[in-house]
């Protein structure tokens, strides 16, 4: 899975993400974004079955939710409920279940912004299945 294809799942999730969601990376200037990375603790094996990728009907993708929200600590567990309750509900067409993490509170970062981390495993299946 892409993070292109990750970010539309959390706007397919929470449509109110759609002008602030950010792949790779976050702004830091802004008080409110959202920024979407790869998880730098995923497993760096892929499980491929045996016949090789076309017999490989799964795939797992780890991903890492930043929510970079305001100078109010209470705002900002709120936003990042929010989108944990989202993220809980969505079910996308292509992906046949998501492990999703409660909000981490991660503090402030150097600008005085409250940040929370919430992390996916995506269990993506082939469309053709």
């Amino acid at each position: 899975m892409t993070l292109e294809r990750a970010a539309e799942i959390l706007v397919e999730a929470d449509p109110s993400l759609d002008p602030i969601l950010i792949i790779g990376h976050i702004d830091g200037n802004l008080d409110t974004t959202v920024g979407i990375y790869p998880d730098k603790h995923a497993p760096k094996d892929r499980q491929i079955c045996v016949g090789g990728t076309e017999a490989t009907l799964s795939h797992c993708t780890w991903l890492t939710v930043l929510i970079h929200w305001t100078r109010s600590p209470v705002e900002a567990e709120k936003r990042a409920y929010e989108l944990f309750d989202a993220l809980c509900a969505v079910r996308p067409r292509d992906v046949s279940y998501i492990d999703v993490s409660e909000p981490i509170d991660v503090y402030k970062d150097d600008h005085g912004i409250f940040e929370y981390v919430i992390n996916i495993k995506m269990h993506e299946r082939k469309e053709d299945v």
